[in-house]
């Protein structure tokens, strides 16, 4: 799936919409006939990830209004029904793309008795990854599979659903982790979105920034 951005200054302040290329109103950055005019307004893209369209959109100077297609953008994020897994993957997916696995060996842990355990995904061959919206006990069982998956490093993405206080369940997290895990070596984020409540642009944001860190990119 490919993404473009619908730039338009025609009614004074730059204002920027992100559509799929296969939106009606896009039509792979040509546009919905008759509806385009050069003079006042451009398309940039494609995209290959959505968060590439956010990082572009935050970088053009002026743009004072920035939104997300009703018809193509929005049909994406209904189809989360309040699952934050959904959600969480979601926004993996979109950061990273076929590098992010949520299916097969790699996201297996062995406890070396009965079935493996499982993560949410891996990125790379390298992150174990797991995404979290519940209680704070059971966010800290899933750092125990985190620490004990093969990949050395560790990305653990809270989602502040269930947890009573997030900010100190990560420290929580974090703790854990540097009893076991070099300090390069993991990661503890809170979102600000979730299943029911999704907020896309800001999360990818978060997201790819810490990717990028662990996987020594910035």
């Amino acid at each position: 799936m490919a993404f473009y951005i619908y730039e338009n200054w025609q009614a004074g302040p730059r204002r920027t919409m992100i559509h799929t290329g296969s939106c009606g109103y896009c039509k792979n950055g040509e546009g919905k006939d008759g509806e385009y005019d050069p003079n006042h307004a451009k398309w940039h893209g494609p995209f290959k990830l959505i968060s590439e369209a956010y990082l572009f959109v935050a970088a053009i100077k002026d743009s004072t209004e920035n939104k997300e297609c009703s018809r193509c953008i929005k049909v994406i994020t209904n189809t989360f029904n309040g699952s934050h897994d959904k959600y969480g993957k979601f926004l993996l997916d979109k950061v990273v793309g076929n590098d992010f696995k949520s299916k097969g060996k790699t996201v297996k842990v062995n406890y070396n008795a009965g079935s493996p355990a499982r993560i949410d995904g891996t990125i790379k061959n390298l992150i174990a990854v797991e995404v979290e919206s519940r209680t704070s006990k059971q966010v800290r069982g899933a750092v125990l599979d985190l620490i004990l998956h093969k990949y050395p490093k560790k990305l653990l993405v809270l989602l502040p659903v269930h947890m009573n206080n997030p900010m100190i369940t990560a420290k929580q997290c974090e703790f854990a982790f540097s009893k076991f895990v070099d300090d390069s070596n993991y990661m503890v984020i809170i979102l600000k979105g979730d299943g029911s409540n999704p907020m896309i642009n800001e999360d990818l944001l978060i997201l790819e920034k810490a990717i990028k860190k662990l996987s020594n990119e910035c």
